[in-house]
């Protein structure tokens, strides 16, 4: 498409598609067949946070490879629990001062 690319590209050119989060994939899906209407391919896509909200199965239907880092799961678990995130985060012991 005419105007969407501001640097000429090689015909038939290989693309890896990135993006920060993962959600329900309409942005991804909708690289990936605009890319291919020009004649390009999709190598996969490389996500670092995978919601697991859609995309995995919508990139599956074109025969893109998702590939991702983290998942929202991993995440969640990996998270201090409530009241200890200051000291979860530095490796100290939270410490409350009250001046007499």
């Amino acid at each position: 498409m005419p105007g969407l690319l501001s640097t000429a590209v090689p015909p038939a050119s290989s693309f890896a598609l990135v993006d920060d989060v993962a959600g329900a994939g309409a942005g991804l899906e909708r690289c990936t067949e605009l890319l291919r209407g020009m004649g390009h391919h999709v190598a996969g896509a490389w996500v670092i946070v995978d919601r697991h909200d859609g995309t995995a199965y919508r990139l599956a239907r074109l025969d893109v490879p998702l590939h991702t880092l983290l998942t929202i799961q991993q995440i969640g678990s990996a998270a201090p629990p409530p009241g200890r995130a200051g000291a979860a985060s530095s490796g100290t012991k939270a410490r409350t001062e009250v001046a007499p």
